[in-house]
């Protein structure tokens, strides 16, 4: 019987680890790790009902790399791709208490803050 139990429960486990990998796969770009459109908007209206309700400010800062194209023509995807990485940490250090972060097409980074005191 104990036996049993336990194996049910190994089961539960690994179920739980797999939810949660494809929860990650599924909102967030591989490279980067920012959130896909979907989860972004997601998050960013959740986010946007939380300034309403705290009546706190919110904000929308977008990083646009301008000839994102011809960077990665000349110097290549690889280089990009550390662009847009470097971008992503440079979103994620900036103070907020919360908030998401997406890839905002193939040249830019765009990321929704809410400041609020619950």
């Amino acid at each position: 019987m104990l036996e049993l139990l336990a194996n049910h429960a190994a089961i539960a486990i690994e179920n739980s680890r797999l939810f949660a990998t494809i929860q990650r796969l599924a909102n967030t770009d591989p490279l980067t790790g920012v959130l896909t459109r979907r989860k972004f908007f997601d998050m960013a209206e959740h986010e946007f009902q939380r300034a309403k309700r705290y009546k706190t400010p919110m904000s929308i800062l977008m990083l646009d790399v301008d000839e994102f194209k011809q960077f990665n023509d000349r110097f290549g995807h690889q280089a990009g791709d550390l662009v847009l990485e470097t971008g992503r940490f440079t979103l994620h250090g900036i103070p907020a208490q919360r908030g998401c972060i997406r890839q905002a097409g193939r040249r830019g980074i765009c990321r929704c803050s809410a400041r609020y005191q619950p």
